[in-house]
């Protein structure tokens, strides 16, 4: 007994070694002792056949990178998730400058052994991790948890019942698809505790990443564009019976729509469903307390739709802020702007920012301060809804859009008598 324990001991160490080893490192083992007389069964013969097995799974993971979709799953099927980890292509390991918690680590390489063509890292949060794949869509791993080490946290079984649920009310209104970011439940594996969904790339990922680019800003007609979007997506879940009730910039994501002029526009859509619940289930939720009504946690029907309304409101006061993280109490600001003119609201907070804008510019900007305000009463019951929200941020697009024209003919205009001028000039000489 004491030897075979011995012999286990040894056995176990030979494969911790070899575990290490490259292709190279097993071919030089294998042709230094291919002339030795090894002893059948011998510690020996066992390395050696443990380094020609594991030779064997490296040939493989090196023949995979030539593979993809089904051919390289099946080829991989076998091979031992810990040797993949060491040894799959490195751009679909974990990147070193980012932090993973480990229930999140390896999921690039996960996707790559079930083949996808991976291409880069994308961002992780609490339940699931996003990567970029070369064909331009997007691979969202959702991880389970455990939490204190026992209690198990099954984030994956909630995305798909998510997913679902939001594929379902994509499918009663396909034209929801504009302002709701969906994912694809492709699949689950075993017992390893992950489940994997096909989304959509948003080429500027969040509203918060977004809100550090500042080129939008100072743009009014861009800002009312990303405004009507959300107002749309918030109501198309407001139809369907459910409210969102963790309405932040990390929720929103920001993409590219294309226009039938082959340009395209910035394209807002509401995502990350996990704490939506049906809106006549009217049940505390505890979420994110940044952009909480003040009376979120009052469990009316009204009060349930309010609660998105109100965090939509707090999200335009951060358009229109410079604030390039969302650090600032947007409830603060919200308070304020309630209790004051816009017009004041706007010359304390916002004058610096547009000082280059024309009058009838600054009306609509201070338009759409008044539409915020009733956003963000402190009550539900004096908060606009969402159908009047949508109505007033269509008249202020079609305020700006009319400005705009009216500027471009008065430019217009403009450049013809300076060539008629420039030509009898000319004909004078």
């Amino acid at each position: 007994m004491a030897k075979s324990l011995k012999t286990f001991a040894r056995e176990s160490a030979i494969k911790k070694e070899v575990a290490t080893w490259t292709i190279k490192d097993c071919n030089d083992y294998l042709n230094k002792h291919k002339y030795d007389n090894v002893k059948p069964n011998s510690l020996m013969a066992k390395k050696l056949n443990i380094v020609m097995k594991h030779q064997k799974i490296l040939e493989k993971i090196k023949l995979a990178e030539q593979m993809e979709g089904k051919q390289r799953e099946e080829l991989l099927k076998d091979v031992p998730f810990d040797l993949l980890i060491k040894n799959a292509p490195k751009e679909v390991r974990d990147p070193e400058d980012k932090k993973l918690r480990n229930y999140q680590k390896h999921t690039g390489v996960y996707l790559w052994s079930l083949g996808y063509d991976i291409d880069k890292f994308i961002g992780a949060g609490c339940s699931a991790v996003v990567w970029k794949c070369k064909d331009e869509k997007a691979m969202r791993v959702a991880c389970d948890n455990k939490l204190l080490g026992f209690i198990k946290i099954s984030n994956s079984a909630s995305e798909i019942k998510d997913s679902n649920k939001i594929e379902a009310i994509l499918q009663n209104n396909p034209k929801n698809s504009k302002y709701l970011f969906s994912t694809k439940h492709i699949k689950d594996v075993g017992k390893s505790g992950k489940a994997v969904f096909e989304t959509e790339l948003a080429k500027h990922g969040d509203l918060q990443k977004f809100q550090g680019d500042n080129s939008y800003k100072k743009n009014i007609e861009r800002i009312l564009q990303m405004a009507s979007d959300a107002l749309k997506g918030l109501k198309a879940l407001h139809d369907s019976g459910y409210s969102h009730n963790d309405i932040k910039p990390d929720n929103i994501l920001v993409g590219e729509k294309p226009k039938k002029d082959k340009t395209s526009r910035i394209n807002l859509k509401i995502a990350d469903f996990g704490a939506m619940t049906k809106i006549k289930n009217t049940y505390k939720i505890f979420t994110n307390r940044n952009f909480h009504a003040p009376d979120f946690y009052k469990i009316s029907k009204g009060a349930v739709e309010g609660r998105d309304i109100y965090s939509l409101g707090c999200i335009f006061i951060g358009l229109l802020i410079e604030d390039k993280n969302f650090s600032e109490n947007y409830q603060n600001l919200a308070k304020q702007l309630t209790s004051i003119k816009s017009e004041n609201f706007f010359n304390k907070y916002l004058k610096d920012i547009y000082q280059n804008i024309i009058e009838p510019e600054k009306d609509i900007l201070i338009e759409f301060l008044d539409l915020i305000s009733k956003m963000v009463q402190s009550s539900y019951s004096n908060r606009i809804s969402i159908d009047n929200a949508i109505i007033n941020i269509k008249k202020l697009k079609k305020d700006i859009k009319d400005i705009k024209e009216q500027k471009q003919i008065k430019q217009f205009k403009s450049n013809v008598i300076q060539e008629l001028k420039n030509n009898f000039k000319n004909k004078s000489k």
